[in-house]
């Protein structure tokens, strides 16, 4: 762990707190884990149509039969990804 001191707008910091329901450090964690998770986001979408999966048919349905816990995750990443960024939430300032 490493301890910050950050200034912040009374309104700004009023706004996130209310918004987590947590304590001052908690709310910023995690507000850094989310912008740490965009910056992931962003670098995934620049690869879209650039990885070649190389499923087959047999594949695909063997994966939807089987998804287990991380495919799951991954599901839910990718759908965080591609949708979620464009919402205007995505974009206020911290």
């Amino acid at each position: 762990m490493q301890k910050i001191t950050v200034q912040v707008p009374k309104t700004t910091l009023k706004l996130a707190l209310r918004s987590t329901g947590e304590n001052i450090s908690a709310t910023v964690k995690q507000a850094l884990e989310l912008l740490a998770a965009r910056q992931a986001c962003l670098e995934i979408r620049k690869l879209r149509g650039k990885i070649k999966l190389g499923l087959t048919q047999k594949g695909l349905r063997a994966l939807r039969e089987d998804r287990d816990i991380r495919l799951k995750a991954f599901d839910a990443l990718i759908f965080f990804c591609f949708k979620s960024s464009t919402h205007p939430r995505f974009f206020h300032k911290i």
